[in-house]
């Protein structure tokens, strides 16, 4: 694999398939650099209409104290873009900038001994050759309860690294930063302003109706391949990652990667955004709830995860089959045939021919049910002046029952909700009887469809 070329999606997700990605988390999802961007940017225009935006800057800066300084004047900057050049797993940090779009910056010296002082630069700043701001940033969490939204955010005051390239040496960007970072935090002690330097990047909102509810998560950064090299179209381009946990799935053993190795970059060529979605939780939460509260005799099974043999479940326990009679009166006498109560018992997992079980294949759900059941069973004719003829036997019920189904994205009244879409089915089911039941051949229809709706 080319390490600065993102993945075809196809590629993606031959290498996904070939172990479990998820780290002990039911849900992880990553949107990419663009779309961060995007939303960072519609927030600050509304927030032209709240009237939370940073006020034009009018300070002064100490570069050498007595000899140089800098004067900034009605210095506007605008949105703030994230870039994720420096982006690692192990933490959560992505690079801040915000371009100055209006404003003066005069450059003044003061000889020793002097009082007077002299311009020696004179800079108009404009929304094309604006000065930048450029530093590093965490993106943190907020979350105080399960019922409320977990808040993906930063802040501009909680940064590192400050450069402001106003200035011509490395001294002068960095002392011009740490103003600017002095500047922000003036925002956070000051009551009812620290939301101006606050910016979300997304919720996960936990909803009574939402089958996915989260509780907590993790947020990383994740550079995309190339993102370090500053003469390709990828330089800066990345992902913020969210590990999720959600109600009624226990991670509590889950852990992020904390090297960018350990995880393929999750946005194959041509995609801005993925899910990852556990295929336990799928399996357990979804699919086995939904069997569970079924109306068929399924519901009375348990489930347990495959030891071996891939991702999936294996169905367990046993559930009774209630027998059943049925009348042949087309002959002189009329004979009672008898399906009497049976027990249906799961097969064991090291059972090679039989299974019963839900696994997973690269983008497919699979069921595969193959078994056989055997009830006792009787024959009665009663004849007159005779002794009834009494045959009795076992019917033997065997079927082999492949299910494969798709996940796809639905989308109904402007809503999106994850569906399986059946894309293949194999079905076959045989009756035998054994001894004397054998004889009767004939009705074996009659009993198949009797069988087969219990």
């Amino acid at each position: 694999m080319n390490n600065f070329v993102r993945q075809s999606l196809e590629d993606f997700l031959n290498e996904i398939a070939k172990a479990r990605k998820n780290f002990g988390y039911p849900v992880i999802v990553a949107f990419d650099r663009k779309t961060a961007n995007n939303v960072l940017k519609q927030e600050f225009i509304e927030r032209y209409t709240g009237e939370l935006f940073l006020d034009p800057m009018n300070s002064e800066v100490d570069i050498e104290q007595g000899v140089s300084y800098h004067q900034l004047s009605d210095f506007c900057l605008d949105q703030p873009r994230l870039t994720f050049e420096n982006a690692d797993l192990s933490d959560s940090k992505a690079t801040l900038m915000m371009r100055t779009v209006r404003g003066k910056q005069l450059q003044l010296s003061q000889a020793v001994g002097s009082t007077r002082r002299q311009v020696t630069r004179l800079a108009k700043a404009s929304p094309i050759n604006g000065p930048s701001l450029v530093f590093d940033i965490e993106l943190k969490n907020t979350r105080n309860a399960v019922s409320e939204n977990g808040r993906v955010y930063f802040s501009y005051a909680a940064g590192t690294n400050y450069a402001f390239y106003g200035g011509t040496t490395q001294f002068e960007l960095d002392k011009l930063g740490l103003h600017f970072k002095e500047y922000f935090e003036a925002y956070t002690v000051q009551p009812g302003q620290r939301e101006i330097i606050e910016y979300t990047l997304g919720e996960l909102a936990n909803l009574a109706d939402l089958i996915l509810k989260p509780k907590d998560f993790k947020i990383r950064t994740h550079g995309a391949p190339g993102t370090r090299l500053r003469n390709q179209a990828s330089f800066g381009d990345g992902a913020v990652v969210l590990f999720v946990e959600l109600e009624g799935f226990d991670s509590s053993n889950a852990i992020p990667p904390d090297r960018n190795d350990k995880l393929p970059y999750l946005l194959p060529d041509g995609y801005s955004a993925n899910v990852l979605i556990n295929s336990d939780f799928i399996t357990k939460n979804l699919i086995i709830k939904q069997l569970k509260e079924s109306a068929s005799g399924i519901s009375l099974l348990d489930w347990a995860p495959l030891l071996t043999g891939g991702l999936g479940y294996r169905a367990t326990g046993e559930l009774s089959i209630d027998g059943f009679e049925f009348y042949d009166n087309a002959g002189p006498n009329v004979t009672t045939f008898t399906k009497y109560n049976a027990t249906y018992t799961c097969p064991p997992e090291h059972d090679t021919a039989k299974n019963f079980r839900i696994t997973f294949k690269n983008d497919l759900m699979i069921v595969d049910w193959n078994d056989e059941h055997r009830a006792a069973g009787r024959a009665y004719t009663p004849r007159s002046g005779l002794d009834p003829i009494i045959e009795d036997g076992e019917f033997v019920n065997s079927w082999s029952i492949r299910l494969e189904y798709k996940f796809t994205i639905e989308t109904i009244e402007g809503k999106h909700s994850l569906a399986l879409e059946k894309t293949k089915q194999d079905y076959t089911y045989n009756l035998m009887a054994t001894g004397d039941l054998g004889k009767h051949v004939h009705y074996g229809e009659r009993v198949y469809r009797l069988c087969y709706e219990r």
